[in-house]
């Protein structure tokens, strides 16, 4: 059942012999590495590159993070935080981090060497929730609840600029907006609705602080004390509602999508007014566009279905950008540019076939090609 979706290849750190080096026509020092098999470039020193020609390598996808107190990346110009992004270089997008591999690695070209760089993915939401599982509003908590019988993954769009050649030159494909915000998923099973975001299904609603008497005498050292402040703790909470449960109550059409189609579960975007992404909502306010909807048999609607759904329930769903041939070219033109619903850049797009359909190495073929100006400010 896993293969419905495919491993993503996101997290990986890919290993081959460097190619030969191209110039950057803007810049005598520097050179242009493409990586292979891809569309990513990757910018650097011509000095430091040159005498590598033909040697193992190793390529850290942005959007990755690294353990800065490693030896290998210690040295490494320009690396001063763990998260590795795209930069602009003289004209050229530079995507990630080029490092070097010493002779005796075990690794070969192929492999990835994500477990022996010790490097891992970032995940935004992942980090918000890495103490304990939990996210904390002062002292009240919103914390994962238990989640639905059934199958209903994470949901992962791999990258186009490596994977493009799945796609053919005049297939029908379906572009949309990629908006910046939280993962999010709602399912109905039985008379239990199910909401989540993309780490785990939520709690309705916060719940008082999990403090006892005696861990308090611990930490304040008085017993009378620590009366106090759990007597006011207690007489002072207020449960406030998790906000992608909030947002699913706001959202009258897909609240009857999940009443009369149960089983079915729909994969949104839960954003909002944030700096530099202010989208169509007031500052404070959170809205949710679907795009995509996993049904009970474990398929993936196509577009034009979904289209038809979005219609049918008055749910919103992501910006069309456009639905035309594949031409190469013409989708990464259509990610940059700004996003169809502010004034603002978009964050990219994501690019499937008008058919769904499967790829035995990548899994379901749907791409994201992220606009290079978000990369950079981000």
């Amino acid at each position: 059942m896993e293969m419905l979706i495919g491993p993503t290849s996101t997290h990986r750190v890919e290993v081959f012999h460097l190619p030969p080096l191209l110039k950057h026509e803007n810049a005598d020092t520097l050179s242009i590495i493409q990586i292979p098999g891809t569309r990513y470039t990757y910018v650097g020193r011509t000095s430091d590159w040159t005498d590598r020609v033909g040697s193992l390598v190793a390529w850290i996808q942005p959007d990755s993070i690294v353990d800065l107190m490693r030896p290998e990346f210690k040295e490494i110009p320009g690396v001063r935080e763990p998260r590795i992004r795209a930069r602009r270089i003289r004209g050229i997008v530079s995507y990630g981090l080029l490092i070097p591999l010493p002779t005796d690695t075990v690794l070969k070209p192929g492999d990835d060497a994500a477990s022996l760089l010790g490097v891992e993915h970032y995940d935004p939401e992942e980090r918000l929730y890495s103490s304990g599982g939990i996210k904390s509003k002062g002292l009240q908590r919103t914390g994962f609840a238990p989640g639905p019988p059934g199958y209903f993954p994470k949901y992962d769009v791999d990258a186009f600029l490596k994977h493009y050649k799945l796609l053919v030159p005049g297939e029908p494909v379906v572009i949309t907006e990629k908006l910046h915000g939280s993962n999010a998923r709602f399912v109905k099973i039985g008379n239990i609705q199910y909401c989540g975001s993309r780490q785990g299904w939520k709690q309705p609603y916060s719940t008082p602080p999990v403090l006892t008497l005696e861990e308090l005498v611990i930490k304040t050292g008085s017993e009378e004390r620590a009366k106090e402040i759990l007597s006011k703790i207690q007489a002072n909470f207020k449960p406030y509602q998790d906000e992608w449960w909030a947002a699913f109550d706001s959202s009258p059409g897909l609240k009857r999508f999940c009443q009369e189609r149960p089983g079915w579960c729909a994969y949104g975007e839960l954003y909002g007014h944030v700096p530099g992404f202010s989208y169509d909502c007031a500052l404070g306010e959170k809205r949710l566009r679907i795009f995509d909807v996993l049904t009970p048999d474990q398929k993936w609607l196509d577009p034009a279905d979904l289209s038809l759904l979005g219609q049918e329930y008055q749910i919103p769903l992501a910006p069309l950008v456009a639905a035309e041939p594949f031409d190469l070219e013409g989708v990464i033109q259509h990610a940059t540019g700004n996003s169809l619903l502010g004034s603002h850049i978009r964050e990219g797009v994501v690019v499937k076939p008008a058919v769904d359909r499967w790829d035995p190495h990548l899994g379901r073929v749907s791409l994201k090609v992220i606009n290079p100006a978000y990369l950079e400010k981000n």
